[in-house]
């Protein structure tokens, strides 16, 4: 009989009076093995009320912390699946062609934007970087970690060449005038660095961490969409969420539908191993091909790492400068266009707006532009000719009145 039956039941003798001890009789030899009896009673009986547990901890870590962290991860694995989303889409859903072509594929949108441009500020910002990004990379993957850590930071220019540290010196301006920055100072001693102090804004810190190359993407995009189809053969929307026949859900940073087509594009900042799992098996549910469909990295893999994710994704994984050809590329293979294609490359003078630093501005202080600063610390004067020679103004002689006889 064991110790706790003992206990519970007592043990009597024939003519039923106990043979317990008192606590004044009890020896400190047999106290000491009734406690260890009992300390194994219990180990055995939680043993035995979490035996449905042991199948599944069986494999766990003996350690204190760990058994703990492997049976979480367990739990996680095991987990129920979500539950689905609904299937009737929200009063403010989008509507239009490429609504009504998901739909048919048994996919439901929820949301999705068709104006990213309601920032101007943030338009001409998102167009500058994305068309510059060969000189304004280095600088701007430093500036983008200070703002996703909300900490100050300083981006050391020697090593830069002088194309991207007068890039630099002229966006981080940019960004400061336009209030998308706390500070920004140039430092040119002891060496040459520039110090950002970002904001702490949620909406600022999404267009500088990765929402301006959604902005640029869909400004190519449309632009060239107008000079090609009617209004009526196309739609486009950002920021796509949807769920598809399956119940799971979706998110899109660009889709568009042209001419019985889609058209579908990832904008990332970061490493394609971070979304080769979110991404992988859509295209063929989406009804897209690797024509269509493309993962734009800022920085993309070599090119043996890139058709390597290319097969696994089935999407093309495409860089910066090469989203504006795959965009020309699909669409040449499309029929009823109007007019003139546009070429690959406009040039700043055809239908490009003028940049923001020779934009005028409101209550700033007179200073020179920020792309003729001299790294070297001497600024050039704006009457300045580029030979560096001053120009003697002419004096004007005023006309000598005859003098009257």
């Amino acid at each position: 009989m064991s110790l706790i039956q003992r206990f519970l039941q007592g043990a009597t003798d024939d003519g039923g009076n106990s043979n317990r001890r008192s606590p004044d009789q009890a020896r400190p030899a047999d106290l000491t093995d009734e406690l260890r009896e009992l300390k194994q009673e219990i180990r055995l009986l939680r043993e035995a009320i979490g035996s449905t547990d042991a199948p599944r901890r069986k494999s766990a870590p003996r350690g204190r912390g760990k058994a703990r962290r492997s049976g979480d991860s367990g739990r996680s694995s095991l987990r129920r699946p979500r539950r689905q989303a609904p299937r009737t889409p929200p009063d403010d859903a989008p509507v239009g062609l490429l609504v009504d072509y998901l739909r048919g594929r048994d996919i439901v949108t929820y949301e999705g934007s068709d104006d990213l441009s309601r920032n101007e500020a943030f338009e001409h910002l998102a167009r500058h970087l994305g068309q510059h990004f060969k000189d304004l990379g280095p600088f701007y993957e430093k500036m983008k970690r200070a703002v996703a850590a909300g900490r100050g930071t300083r981006i050391d220019l020697e090593s830069m060449s002088s194309e991207e540290r007068s890039g630099a010196v002229q966006f981080g301006t940019l960004l400061h005038r336009h209030g998308l920055l706390k500070d920004f100072y140039y430092h040119r001693s002891p060496k040459k660095e520039l110090r950002v102090i970002p904001l702490r804004d949620g909406e600022i810190a999404q267009f500088l961490t990765g929402g301006w190359l959604e902005m640029y993407v869909a400004w190519l995009l449309g632009r060239q969409l107008k000079a090609r189809f009617s209004p009526a053969r196309f739609q486009l929307l950002s920021n796509v969420k949807g769920a598809l026949s399956d119940g799971r859900e979706f998110e899109s940073d660009l889709m568009a539908f042209v001419d019985g087509k889609l058209f579908w594009v990832e904008c990332k900042t970061g490493d394609w191993q971070d979304y080769s799992a979110r991404f992988k098996g859509l295209v063929p549910i989406f009804g897209a091909d690797r024509t269509s469909a493309a993962l734009l990295l800022i920085r993309p893999p070599d090119s043996g790492t890139r058709s390597r994710a290319t097969d696994m994704l089935d999407m093309r994984v495409i860089s910066i400068d090469e989203v504006e050809g795959f965009i020309t590329d699909f669409l040449d293979g499309l029929p009823g266009q109007k007019g003139k294609k546009p070429r690959r490359r406009v040039g700043k003078a055809e239908e490009e707006p003028a940049l923001l630093d020779e934009e005028p501005l409101e209550n700033v202080e007179p200073a020179k532009k920020v792309g003729q600063v001299d790294l070297g610390g001497k600024a050039e004067d704006s009457d300045t000719p580029p030979d560096g020679r001053r120009r003697r103004r002419r004096r004007t002689r005023r006309p000598v009145k005859a003098k009257e006889g």
